[in-house]
């Protein structure tokens, strides 16, 4: 252990490990102790190897239909999303019934959708879901917070309570520790946001991600009738990008 420069977990007896490997990547070790000494040789090592091949091969297999299922539900969910929003025709009863869908859906404690009034160059709140609520109807200024920065820069960002550079991030709700949030874009004009918040730690993977983007496609598709709405009633106000 010494030359390894590992402090060792137990000061007596002995250890016997190998790594886990995937694709020629380490995921992991299995490993067996003994409280006497010189207790392993080669054959207790060649055992190891072979089990930790089976294990690795196993745990492999387990990620990757853990992986299907998921992709299974977000398909499901997105057909879902997109057969009820054909069937509304009210575009503000259509905002709520996609976040139901999404709370349903998805683990995240709160979901909301949020509608730019360019009049007043800020995001008001139209929809929300989740066990956590409170921000229907909140107007947030264009550049304040997440969602106003993500309004503003019309980018993707992400809030962590743990980073000390996402402190001007805050997300709506003050018990989150988790947030992302992502533009809606409809012929390249920025009309909303969709945002997400956790009461608990979440790293968002490549694949949430992916599916927060196609939904943020969807309800610009299915929405623009509501936006361009506003839009209208707001004629007096700048066009474009409130950046």
């Amino acid at each position: 252990m010494k030359k390894l420069g590992v402090e060792p977990l137990r000061t007596t007896g002995c250890f016997c490990g190998v790594p886990l490997v995937a694709y020629d990547h380490a995921i992991g070790a299995m490993a067996v102790y003994s409280d006497h000494e010189r207790v392993f040789d080669e054959g207790h090592l060649e055992l190891l190897r072979v089990l930790a091949s089976e294990a690795s091969i196993a745990i492999e297999n387990a990620r990757l239909f853990s992986e299907e299922r998921t992709k299974a539900r977000h398909l499901s969910l997105l057909n879902t999303i997109s057969r009820n929003a054909i069937a509304t025709l009210n575009p503000d009863e259509m905002l709520a019934k996609i976040t139901e869908q999404l709370e349903a859906g998805l683990t995240y404690d709160h979901i909301g959708i949020g509608v730019l009034d360019y009049a007043t160059r800020e995001v008001v709140i139209q929809a929300e879901a989740g066990k956590r609520r409170g921000s229907l109807g909140r107007r947030i200024s264009i550049g304040a917070g997440l969602i106003g920065h993500v309004a503003r820069n019309g980018h993707m960002a992400a809030y962590r309570a743990a980073s000390p550079a996402d402190g001007a991030l805050k997300p709506l709700l003050p018990d989150s520790v988790a947030a992302i949030a992502l533009p809606v874009f409809y012929a390249e004009q920025l009309h909303g946001i969709l945002y997400i918040e956790s009461s608990v730690p979440v790293d968002f993977s490549e694949e949430e991600v992916l599916l927060l983007r196609t939904l943020a496609d969807l309800i610009a598709g299915r929405c623009t009738t509501r936006f361009l709405s506003r839009r209208r009633r707001n004629r007096r106000s700048p066009t474009g990008s409130p950046a």
